[in-house]
Parts: C-alpha cells; sequence; structure tokens
C-alpha cells in the first residue's frame, strides 16, 4: 500500500470508505481494508489531540492527515477521512487527497491547501527546534564526559 484515503460513510448503517493506492476498494477486500485502517489509526494516535482539524503528522514514513470533509453524515456532522501519503511532499498530498476524495464522492474545503501547508510547516518547525534541541544535549553531556575523564 502507498496513499490511503479512509472516510465515514454518511449512513452509519454502511461501511466505510477506502481509496487505496488511488483505487475505490470495494467492500470484499475487508482485508484489505482492515490492515489500512489499522495503519491509519496507528497514526492518528500519534498526533497530538489538542490541535484543530485538519491534523497533520510529518516523519520518516510520510504525511499523515486528519480532518472533515465538506459534505455531512445523516446526523448532519462533517464526515471524517484519515489519508497518509509516503513522500513528505505536502503538495502532492494535498492533490492526491482532493483527488481521491472525487472518487468516494467527497470534497475537501478548498482552503485546505493553506491549512495543510501552514500545518506542515509548523510540524517542520517542530522537528527541527527537537533536532536542535538533541544536538544541544549531546554536545553538552560529550563536554561533560571529556571534563570529568
Amino acid at each position: 500500500m502507498e496513499s490511503l484515503l479512509w472516510s465515514q460513510n454518511s449512513r452509519s448503517t454502511e461501511v466505510s470508505r477506502f481509496v487505496i493506492d488511488g483505487k475505490l476498494s470495494p467492500y470484499e477486500s475487508r482485508e484489505e481494508q482492515d490492515l489500512a485502517y489499522s495503519f491509519l489509526s496507528k497514526e492518528a494516535s500519534k498526533i497530538n489531540l489538542t490541535r484543530n482539524y485538519p491534523r497533520i503528522h510529518v516523519y520518516n514514513k510520510g504525511i499523515f492527515i486528519e480532518g472533515y470533509f465538506n459534505e455531512k453524515d445523516e446526523s448532519g456532522r462533517q464526515i471524517t477521512f484519515m489519508f497518509f501519503h509516503p513522500e513528505k511532499n505536502i503538495d502532492v498530498a494535498t492533490e492526491l487527497l482532493i483527488s481521491y476524495s472525487k472518487l468516494i464522492g467527497c470534497t475537501v474545503n478548498p482552503s485546505i491547501k493553506n491549512k495543510l501547508k501552514e500545518e506542515f510547516i509548523r510540524e517542520r518547525k517542530r522537528i527541527m527546534k527537537n533536532i536542535i534541541i538533541s544536538v544541544i544535549l549531546f554536545v553538552i553531556m560529550s563536554t561533560l564526559l571529556l571534563i570529568l575523564n
């Protein structure tokens, strides 16, 4: 599996919808869908839940996005989605998310591109900050070890 899109259905009595590697996954592909949903759920659990939608997580595996479509379910709530793309290119991931959404008859808010870019930049800054802090701590610890020896 490369790119994945999961979406709840608009009716609670119907199964979730999946687009796997650009193809709408039929209901008969339950094993593949279960693997895809398990993967996406694990990725969702890694995200800081205090952040607003859309949520984005950039890491060595790729880009994970969680958010809402414009469409609503039978109870009037926005339909939820989870998306994963293995490349760290936000423009490609956003375009794929939009095209995959069309396959299941949903639309992504046009402003999502800007929101995702902002989140992507924020996430990259957080990662860089963590790397810099780790390097500084390493240098301090190494210096202390040299002084103490």
